[in-house]
């Protein structure tokens, strides 16, 4: 017995990370440490090259579902309770033909309203940035299908904070945040598209786009970011609850972003329809 205690402990220490310690990452998780395509980025919306792509089609986005709202000791997500009607993105910069479906959709913030967001444009970091995670459908499931390039596609808006704005896309989340780590709370009325502004605002919006990779370990270079360049105004105070977050080892979450990562040549991509 004491030598299996011995044997968890090894195991827990080995996957365990967090964001005060990333320059530690790349050697439990060998992908974190990559020069090809590491994400975030900073870019220059001047330096963006223009593409023409399919339009991209958001299914089931504003379908309203059942989910969960989870701290799972490294951050804020949601998943739905479910395997009906789950929302699908088609068209874009994904490869044609290629059909990606939801997995999770989590959250990224700072100590405070000037900083949060993961990538930067124009020199500019925002208060938060929400993630919706994607996995192509070709393969068996989100692990399998961050084993390969075209594995993932992540929607990505940055919050902006607004002392005038009384409600936002966030409305129903902040107030549902559990601050311990390893529990959660249910969400009866969770349509995805509300945290990008509604489906009108996804279906009309220009965005980036690049090929980059997890922000959190294991780092895995699968991912076509979508990035929206209109940020959402939220009130300050539907972040703040964010803030008293705990992480698995019991300390406030408070700056759950990665550090910029280097580009490396690649480029990004400005889609508009």
């Amino acid at each position: 017995m004491l030598r299996v205690w011995f044997l968890l402990i090894y195991i827990c220490s080995v996957v365990a990370w967090n964001f005060k310690e990333q320059d530690k990452w790349a050697k439990l998780y060998p992908s974190c440490g990559s020069a090809k395509r590491q994400s975030p980025i900073a870019f220059h919306t001047n330096e963006a090259l223009l593409k023409i792509t399919p339009v991209m089609k958001f299914s089931n986005y504003e379908v309203t579902h059942k989910a969960s709202i989870n701290n799972n000791g490294h951050g804020i997500e949601v998943r739905l309770k479910g395997a009906v009607n789950k929302p699908t993105i088609t068209g874009g910069p994904v490869p044609l033909g290629a059909s990606y479906e939801f997995d999770n959709v989590h959250f990224h913030w700072g100590v405070d309203d000037s900083e949060g967001a993961e990538h930067w444009v124009n020199g500019k970091q925002y208060a938060a940035e929400v993630h919706a995670v994607h996995y192509n459908t070709k393969y068996s499931d989100i692990n399998e299908a961050l084993e390969n390039p075209d594995g993932v596609v992540v929607v990505t808006a940055f919050y902006r904070t607004d002392a005038s704005k009384l409600s936002s896309a966030l409305r129903n989340i902040s107030a549902a945040v559990p601050p311990l780590p390893n529990s959660h709370f249910k969400l009866e009325n969770f349509q995805l598209a509300n945290l990008f502004g509604g489906l009108a605002n996804l279906n009309k919006g220009s965005f980036y786009s690049y090929l980059g990779s997890l922000t959190t370990p294991p780092c895995s270079e699968a991912v076509t970011w979508i990035i929206y360049d209109k940020p959402l105004d939220i009130n300050p105070q539907e972040l703040v609850l964010f803030r008293f977050v705990l992480d698995e080892h019991g300390q406030l979450l408070e700056n759950s972003y990665r550090q910029l990562q280097k580009l490396n040549g690649r480029k990004v991509y400005f889609v508009q329809y």
